[in-house]
């Protein structure tokens, strides 16, 4: 039987997930370090996390209760660093990281989600089982 949560919980849940997806695309040594415990990873995967996550440019998405404003506008920019990288990764079938890290797409990326990092670490993690405030 599926376990039922409520909408809350749902958005909770994913606003982890992002902010997961956030941490690996600000760390090149993450990155690096993913790469090396599953190695047929490539660089796609960074951005693919995301995507699992992220349905709708933050921009255009309607209003969540478990994001800030402050935390959307952040993840607005961390979506358009993504729209970058993911098109200066075009020509590369399977990038290592180190090829993506050399790109300045990907350093963009990193920089801005570091930005985001800061901004949704300040409230943290939010409950996986309980409705937070």
């Amino acid at each position: 039987m599926a376990e039922e949560i409520s909408d809350r919980i749902l958005q909770q849940r994913i606003r982890n997930r992002i902010l997961e997806s956030v941490e690996l695309a600000s760390s090149f040594e993450l990155q690096l370090g993913y790469e090396r415990q599953v190695p047929a990873i490539t660089a796609w995967e960074v951005l693919e996390r995301w995507d699992d996550w992220v349905r709708v440019h933050p921009r255009t998405a309607p209003p969540h209760a478990v994001l800030s404003d402050r935390e959307r506008e952040t993840l607005v920019l961390v979506a358009d660093a993504i729209e970058v990288a993911t098109e200066a990764l075009r020509p590369f079938d399977y990038p290592s990281m180190e090829q993506a890290q050399a790109l300045p797409a990907w350093a963009a990326l990193r920089d801005l989600a570091g930005s985001a990092l800061e901004v949704l670490t300040e409230r943290g993690f939010m409950s996986e089982n309980m409705e937070d405030d």
